[in-house]
């Protein structure tokens, strides 16, 4: 049964538990439109491994036994299992499966739901793309659209919360950018789906790539328009270099795309951070015109001989400098930056695998991105125990730059939102998550969310002018605490565009080599239906 959870004076924000057994991790989670009524389903992509039996039969002649003997081995096999379970939602606010869960072999590549009302869950495959729809009398089904080689076919990868379906000509239908070897296809939707044929094939620019045994280096297109012109616009980000190396597809009409545009060209060294020039950490609408700017960001250098008192500032609160360029005629950015200021604290990722969660994002919800910065806070004495204790505990505090109309970043004074970082450098488990993510009250603003202290999360509410209060104004305690962070997640679970946050907890296991079975403990924004 569903509970209600909330906080004393924070009526605004209820989440609402609901759990869920699965045999294995969820790789996606998503709402779906299956069944055609209001209240969507989840559908939920398992993989697991567990022991299986296989048979094994040989026929073979027996000396003085006349005809063939047929004989059988029995051989224990440790198999891999993907699974697509759809639940549906009850009255109570429980969850239960809506048809049996549909076998997925390792050629299914990526699952999303889109809004055409005859293909709910796009499935891209090794062989092309399939529509997955459900019926009271046959379950769920898989049903082929389209033939074709994709790009990752053989590879036995799935790749989670990829999006392929766009509407790239405007008819609110939506097209299909499908990823086939040595390009993209375009596949125009109309009211019977999918076009079997492309509208147009799009090669692959050329990446300079790096090629190492556990990463697979392929861009992933963003579709957005950049120029403001109303029409979705197709970006490519180097798989490694991001922004510095990037190409744009710009939309012609009609569903067709430009031949590929690289407005920061190629570089020549194995590292654009040695190129010359500003160094690009982001391309999009930064101000709220329609059109995209270029950021550059640039890092106050030490002298060599600073000491180490002011190292330790300095790795505490790293001066920046931030330019915003507008984008010329040929897409490069224009010779002056439009704005340029500074402030202290890391926002975009550098050469660091750990990714903290700061950045440009439009926090209050007026169109304009904010800038959020972080700084640390920690002793000689806490770093030197990282080397003793492997694990690091550093003090964070956040920092925003809130955008006015006339594009300038004014610091908002008076946050309060500190905490505690913990890092387990034995297997680079994250012990905290604070993040501005969400919007759990449907107001159109970020709200900031601090998990990772035993049970509890909180949620502070945004605000205009990019203003977050001290105290939370929800307090959760959930129903055990989150065994690794890397399993928590803030989703929309239900589709009614309120935030849910969602913890797997996975179970124990008969043997080590086996998957955990998990449970899915999904805590939902607004009233229960």
């Amino acid at each position: 049964m569903a509970a209600w959870v909330s906080a004393a004076g924070a009526a605004q924000l209820e989440l609402t538990h609901a759990p869920l057994d699965l045999p294995g991790a969820p790789a996606q989670i998503t709402p779906v439109n299956l069944d055609g009524d209001p209240i969507l389903e989840l559908a939920v992509v398992v993989v697991y491994t567990a022991w299986e039996e296989l048979a094994v039969e040989e026929t073979s002649e027996i000396d003085d036994v006349e005809g063939l003997v047929a004989m059988m081995t029995i051989v224990p096999a440790l198999l891999e299992n993907r699974e697509l379970w759809v639940f549906d939602r009850q009255g109570d606010g429980s969850w239960l499966p809506l048809a049996e869960p549909l076998e997925l072999a390792t050629e299914m590549q990526s699952i999303e739901s889109t809004s055409h009302p005859k293909i709910p869950l796009l499935a891209v495959t090794d062989r092309g793309c399939e529509a997955i729809t459900w019926s009271g009398d046959e379950g769920l089904t898989r049903q082929p659209l389209i033939a074709a080689t994709t790009m990752l076919a053989g590879s036995g990868a799935f790749l989670p919360r990829l999006s392929w379906s766009h509407d790239l000509d405007g008819d609110r239908w939506p097209d299909l950018l499908l990823p086939v070897v040595g390009g993209w296809q375009i596949h125009r939707g109309t009211a019977d789906g999918l076009s079997s044929e492309p509208a147009q094939t799009l090669a692959t620019p050329s990446f300079e790539r790096t090629v190492t045994p556990w990463r697979l280096d392929l861009p992933i297109p963003e579709v957005r328009d950049v120029d403001g012109d109303g029409r979705a616009d197709v970006l490519l980000r180097h798989p490694i270099y991001g922004w510095r190396r990037f190409f744009l597809h710009r939309n012609l009409g009609g569903g067709r795309l430009s031949d590929p545009i690289g407005p920061l060209g190629e570089s020549e060294s194995p590292n654009p951070e040695d190129d010359a020039g500003p160094r690009i950490v982001l391309f999009d609408d930064v101000d709220g015109d329609g059109r995209a700017e270029y950021v550059s960001q640039e890092e106050a250098e030490l002298e060599d001989d600073a000491g180490v008192r002011k190292e330790m500032a300095h790795a505490k609160r790293p001066p920046h400098r931030y330019r915003l360029y507008d984008a010329g005629a040929s897409w490069r950015p224009a010779g002056e930056p439009r704005r340029e200021f500074e402030t202290a604290g890391y926002s975009f990722p550098g050469a660091s695998e750990v990714r903290l969660p700061g950045g440009l994002w439009d926090l209050d919800g007026d169109g304009r991105r904010d800038l959020v910065t972080l700084t640390l806070d920690f002793s000689v004495l806490q770093a030197a125990r990282v080397f003793v204790a492997r694990s690091l505990k550093i003090g964070l505090d956040f920092h925003v730059l809130c955008q006015r109309e006339d594009g300038s970043f004014l610091p908002v004074s008076g946050l309060d939102l500190s905490g505690e970082f913990r890092l387990d450098l034995n297997n680079f488990r994250q012990g905290q998550l604070s993040m501005f993510g969400g919007d759990f009250d449907g107001d159109g603003r970020r709200d900031f969310v601090q998990i990772g202290r035993g049970k509890e999360v909180t949620i502070h509410r945004g605000a205009p002018g990019c203003r977050f209060p001290s105290t939370p104004d929800l307090q959760l305690s959930l129903v055990e605490a989150p065994r690794d962070l890397a399993l928590v997640d803030v989703l929309d679970l239900d589709g009614d565009r309120l935030s849910d946050l969602v913890v797997v907890q996975p179970k124990s296991r008969e043997r080590a080599i086996e998957s955990a079975a998990v449970r899915l403990d999904l805590y939902l924004s607004g009233e229960p239906r």
